[in-house]
């Protein structure tokens, strides 16, 4: 065989070799597909530590999201739902019930707040068969994504519209999911369209969760309850020396 021959056929092989792959990562999967693997890349603990070591006034944020199941319901399609807890400053400041299922042209996502988010409070550190919501503790009303696939990558927005919070505040929200990052933006909008807030925060999956026990969630729970008490013993003793 000759130089010219051998050159030739080198580049058709490596030209073979290569373009599989490509097409590979451009062919969209199928939707059940995608909720399986975007639930996957959303479980997990995060925290925007590296963030944080870059703008210091961005808040140090940690987020523990685990699968959970819905009491006295079997699921019996390929939908994902997760339980989300963020804390900073060791005190969970929001939950949130994130379902994760099949829509007609993509992933559809519906994030709905807990009633009654107490008791819930540290549900990833307890076993898996105990990671259970009663549907009856879910508000009815849900802020709801259809969520854009894109290799390696799964985008939503809520813009223009967004959604309404309990306290009657508008909510645009900018959300992107990879393998182990999640970028989050939420801008809150008041009655007369004023931006009141707005931090992106770019959270990366840590490997090792450093602080994952039940006796840590109950001794948040405690600092939290008595850090109220002094609070409201604090302004009832300003309020006497004002009278």
């Amino acid at each position: 065989m000759n130089k010219i021959k051998a050159y030739t056929l080198t580049i058709l092989l490596s030209t073979f070799a290569f373009v599989p792959k490509t097409l590979a990562a451009t062919i969209v999967p199928p939707i059940s597909q995608q909720v399986n693997q975007v639930g996957s890349w959303f479980t997990g603990f995060f925290d925007n530590r590296q963030q944080v070591a870059s703008n210091s006034s961005v808040p140090l944020i940690t987020m523990y999201n685990c699968e959970v199941q819905l009491q006295g319901i079997n699921s019996v399609d390929s939908s994902q739902t997760i339980y989300l807890e963020q804390t900073t400053g060791g005190f969970p400041f929001r939950t949130a019930f994130y379902s994760f299922s099949e829509g007609s042209s993509g992933v559809e996502l519906s994030v709905s707040r807990f009633i009654d988010p107490n008791p819930l409070i540290g549900l990833c550190d307890r076993p898996a068969s105990e990671r259970v919501v009663d549907l009856d503790n879910i508000s009815p009303q849900s802020c709801d994504f259809q969520l854009a696939w894109q290799p390696e990558l799964y985008t939503a927005n809520n813009a223009p519209n967004g959604c309404l919070t309990a306290s009657g505040l508008k909510v645009v929200s900018d959300v992107t999911i990879g393998k182990r990052a999640i970028d989050s933006l939420d801008l809150g909008f008041d009655l007369n369209d004023k931006l009141v807030f707005g931090t992106k925060i770019e959270f990366l999956a840590v490997t090792s969760i450093p602080e994952s026990s039940l006796a840590l969630g109950l001794l948040t729970f405690g600092f939290l309850g008595m850090g109220l008490r002094v609070l409201n013993k604090q302004k009832s003793i300003k309020n006497e020396q004002l009278k």
